[in-house]
């Protein structure tokens, strides 16, 4: 049985590969983004016949340099991230699981004074033994 807190927690080992530092939703901290740092947000599954699913969703946190997008940055962080994460398949716990890319996109937190790529994950998990 793999759980949404699994779910986030196996991204979050895949997104080791970035090199950037990594925190999950309730602990990157809540002042303006000075680095870039990547933050795991495990949303809630649902059962189905076959496959539990869920979302994970990615983010690519990037300080905004004199308040504008470094876009360029941005661009290349998306690209890899849909190169790297973009599909996957596996085994954890003895249950098999395979996450693949539903939406991304560039968004933009003014209170944080960044923008961030954003990968929406689609995390299926099998339900047949």
């Amino acid at each position: 049985m793999i759980t949404s807190s699994d779910a986030g927690s196996i991204l979050y080992n895949d997104c080791k590969i970035f090199n950037l530092p990594l925190y999950r939703s309730w602990s990157f901290p809540k002042k303006k983004v000075d680095t870039e740092r990547i933050v795991i947000i495990a949303k809630s599954q649902s059962p189905d016949i076959y496959w539990s699913r869920g979302f994970v969703e990615v983010n690519f946190c990037v300080p905004d340099y004199k308040d504008n997008a470094n876009l360029k940055r941005l661009n290349e962080l998306e690209r890899s991230a849909l190169k790297n994460i973009g599909y996957k398949t596996g085994k954890f716990d003895e249950t098999r699981y395979r996450y693949s890319v539903d939406s991304h996109g560039i968004e933009e937190d003014p209170v944080l004074n960044c923008h961030f790529v954003n990968i929406k994950i689609l995390f299926e998990i099998l339900n047949v033994k």
